[in-house]
């Protein structure tokens, strides 16, 4: 899903992303980029590629995120540019790489996170958005202002037992072989060409 130019949307209560693993995964389930604004609420974002996060911000796109899930993504959310979000009472699992992922020109962009549940790796690297809030949030590695650090499996699993009765040692400490983006110039066009390519640079983890 892609909210451009000025657009007003909001999602209640659906499943955004792709349709299973492998091939069958998104290239990115929601794209906020202009000046568009997006609320989501009591969904789950899930399943895109193994370098894509679910939701990605970028020039002055902004959204609230509500009772959300965010799972099995690269990344839960990205930001860049002068992006600025709000998440609430979201629960990010179980995603390749980190919940978060803050760009290389995210010095203007702003993450205000609350009542969140973040099982695993936090922040992807160093880098952070030029303005972070976070209050009353769970989480089973590290903390929102810690440099991102490695996962300890089993570690992370006898927290996350302690913090919602279930044994997700197998979630950790491993990533599908999907690999990459759609490269700029491919036979899907222009509009995933900017979503895949432009403003925001992820490394190559390959």
């Amino acid at each position: 899903m892609m909210c451009a130019k000025s657009a007003r949307v909001t999602v209640r209560r659906c499943g955004v992303g792709g349709m299973g693993g492998g091939a069958r995964r998104a290239v990115c389930s929601v794209m906020i980029m202009d000046s568009s604004w997006c609320c989501l609420q009591n969904s789950q974002i899930d399943e895109t590629e193994y370098q894509s996060p679910g939701i990605r911000l970028i020039e002055n796109g902004k959204a609230v995120i509500e009772r959300c899930i965010f799972q099995r993504n690269g990344y839960g959310i990205a930001v860049d540019n002068n992006a600025k979000v709000k998440v609430r009472g979201c629960t990010l699992k179980e995603n390749n790489h980190a919940a978060f992922y803050a760009g290389w020109d995210a010095s203007n962009s702003e993450i205000d996170i609350r009542q969140c549940a973040v099982y695993g790796r936090v922040w992807h690297s160093s880098d952070r958005p030029g303005k972070l809030s976070e209050c009353d949030n769970r989480f089973t590695v590290s903390s929102m202002t810690q440099s991102s650090m490695s996962v300890d499996p089993e570690q992370a699993a006898d927290e996350a037992k302690e913090e919602d009765g279930q044994d997700l040692s197998w979630r950790y400490g491993r990533t599908p072989g999907r690999k990459g983006f759609i490269a700029p110039g491919s036979d899907l066009g222009t509009v995933r060409e900017r979503m895949v390519g432009r403003r925001m640079s992820f490394p190559d983890l390959r």
